[in-house]
């Protein structure tokens, strides 16, 4: 049994066990040639996270949106990710200094490059027979990802790293339809975003390479349990856990 099947039955196990004792349902596509762990410097920008979950012990069931409370998840986020051996690097518009106008030039058009290519760009549509494979039931491997129409590997050499990543929460509820639709990267996740119940929360990681200008990895989790806060540090150490495998 070689290298390249151990890993992928380790990911299969770690991904089951999860859905089982998290609360969640978990789905991965991932880039063939997709792997952090081959990397010298393990470092992955991510850019504006974004985080709308809701809080069920708030009277209003309003979605989180205290700046105060961004901070300490963005602090769980790059926690999780040094854990796992990742350096994370979260650059986000309110840290920005005055004058800083990279973020607005290349990073807010990448982030919504990655983020329309995701969504616009079936897997399926853009493999050939044969070149995806499902590893289980919650894992596709696949040779071609959604392209992004323009170059930024010139960002890798800037920052370190060619892996740039969006990363979030997204509350889903009946009446949020619209917001959920772009997280939606091919009909097989129809199914697995709908939801009989009024709430349910939906951590995501999409992660592109600009040297190949391609997403190489996502993942969804639907959490239909309480998102708190402990639950949340845990999800964020198993999903970082998986991206490394």
């Amino acid at each position: 049994m070689n290298n390249t099947r151990l890993t992928y039955i380790a990911i299969c196990l770690i991904v089951i066990f999860l859905a089982g004792s998290c609360g969640s349902v978990v789905h991965i596509d991932k880039h063939e040639s997709f792997s952090i762990a081959a990397e010298k410097v393990k470092r992955v920008i991510s850019i504006d996270p974004t985080f709308h979950y809701l809080e069920l012990k708030t009277k209003g069931k309003k979605p989180l949106t205290s700046s105060k409370k961004a901070k300490f998840i963005n602090d769980l986020l790059v926690n999780s990710a040094e854990q796992n051996g990742i350096y994370l690097n979260i650059v986000e518009v309110t840290d920005l200094e005055e004058g800083d106008m990279y973020f607005f030039e290349y990073l807010a058009p990448l982030k919504n490059e990655i983020w329309q290519s995701n969504h616009l760009q079936d897997i399926r549509q853009l493999n050939k027979d044969g070149d995806i494979k499902n590893k289980g039931n919650l894992v596709t491997i696949y040779k071609t990802g959604p392209q992004l129409m323009k170059d930024y590997s010139h960002l890798a050499e800037v920052f370190g790293t060619r892996y740039f990543a969006l990363q979030g929460v997204l509350l889903q509820s009946k009446t949020n339809e619209e917001d959920i639709q772009p997280l939606v990267a091919s009909a097989s996740l129809d199914a697995f975003l709908d939801d009989e119940q009024n709430y349910s929360s939906i951590y995501y990681t999409i992660i592109a390479d600009v040297v190949v200008s391609q997403v190489v990895y996502r993942e969804y989790r639907k959490i239909s349990t309480e998102l708190t806060d402990a639950n949340l540090s845990s999800i964020m150490f198993d999903s970082f856990k998986l991206i490394t495998n």
